[in-house]
């Protein structure tokens, strides 16, 4: 129909009807590629909020996850820190000597923890519980919890 329009203002030389029908159909497209344009505006907008939403819910549930595994990492710690307490003194001090006749400095600022952990991994063992106990200072391994 346009077309149709623009060919016979050409045939009838109407150069202002021409005009006007190219105006009207660029105006047309452009005012297309406006709505376009808003409409993908609007839904990046939309997607946007919706990702934002959900990354405040995923680091919400992250922030309670490490704080339920904080909790517990804190009663391991303090469970596995009364270990230091079940250590006999005699072995305390040939731990201090052998750990810093091998490592020097280090292997004395290390010699307890190292010999909590040997205690601890020889007490799982049935066949080395025994070590264990002799490592003790009172001969129980487990720490008791009152502390």
């Amino acid at each position: 129909m346009i077309l149709q329009s623009i060919t016979k203002a050409i045939r009838e030389q109407n150069y202002y009807a021409v005009a006007l029908e190219f105006v009207i159909v660029i105006a047309g497209v452009v005012i297309g590629f406006q709505i376009n344009a808003w409409n993908s505006e609007r839904e990046s907008a939309a997607r946007a909020a919706t990702l934002i939403e959900r990354l405040g819910q995923e680091t919400a549930a992250a922030f309670e996850s490490h704080e339920r595994d904080l909790g517990r990492l804190a009663q391991r710690n303090h469970e596995l820190s009364l270990f230091n307490t079940v250590l006999s003194p005699l072995i305390v001090l040939l731990s201090l000597v052998l750990w810093g006749s091998l490592w020097g400095i280090s292997g004395m600022f290390l010699c307890v923890p190292i010999t909590v952990v040997l205690m601890i991994i020889l007490y799982h063992f049935d066949s080395a519980r025994w070590i264990a106990v002799a490592l003790s200072k009172d001969g129980h391994v487990t720490p008791s919890r009152e502390a």
